[in-house]
């Protein structure tokens, strides 16, 4: 069981602020079925960004798959892995996927600044 995007990023609804070209981590936990800790997690199976319209949330454009960054594991399943936006999203908004495996996706929206 996927336990939210912790911060400094927030699920869905909410439109997550970041300027342009920074880097953005992306934290969670992950919980088995009977609420013990998934402690073994070795790498996210992947990440993806779709630009999306600011006002709407539908999608602009292509799904792009995006490098799999390294992840780290905080323990008693924590997790986070780090992505650096490109400066070129500056003024859009998008999607970003994050596939941790076993089944589990989850999105989050970005609006990017200067």
């Amino acid at each position: 069981m996927f336990v939210g995007f912790d911060r400094p990023v927030a699920a869905p609804p909410a439109l997550n602020r970041v300027d342009a070209g920074d880097s953005v981590v992306l934290r969670w936990r992950l919980l088995r079925e009977n609420g013990r800790p998934v402690t073994t997690l070795r790498s996210v199976a992947g990440l993806a960004f779709t630009p999306v319209s600011c006002s709407t949330g539908t999608p602009t454009g292509a799904t792009a798959a995006l490098a799999v960054p390294r992840l780290s594991n905080r323990g008693s399943g924590r997790y986070e892995v780090s992505w650096r936006s490109s400066r070129s999203l500056r003024r859009t908004c998008g999607r970003l996927t994050l596939d941790v495996g076993l089944g589990i996706r989850r999105e989050t929206l970005f609006r990017f600044g200067s």
